[in-house]
């Protein structure tokens, strides 16, 4: 037990800039989504949302997984 909370701060760290690169993906998912809809392209534009809600959805997980971890794995 002692192991895990020693390398937690560690891991929240992991778990936090995973959370800001799956930000920043989602971030550029959505400019695609709006790109293609202003080009015509409504299959690629919703195509390109649908990526954006899951990679918002998983930076959302992983932040929470983060400040779980900073806790020290508390509740």
């Amino acid at each position: 037990m002692a192991a895990i909370l020693t390398i937690a701060p560690q891991i929240a760290d992991r778990l936090a800039a995973e959370a800001a690169v799956a930000r920043a993906q989602a971030n550029t998912a959505r400019v695609a989504a709006k790109s293609n809809a202003r080009d015509g392209k409504p299959l690629l534009a919703r195509a390109a949302f649908a990526r954006a809600e899951r990679l918002q959805g998983r930076a959302v997980t992983l932040g929470a997984l983060a400040a779980q971890a900073r806790a020290g794995g508390a509740a």
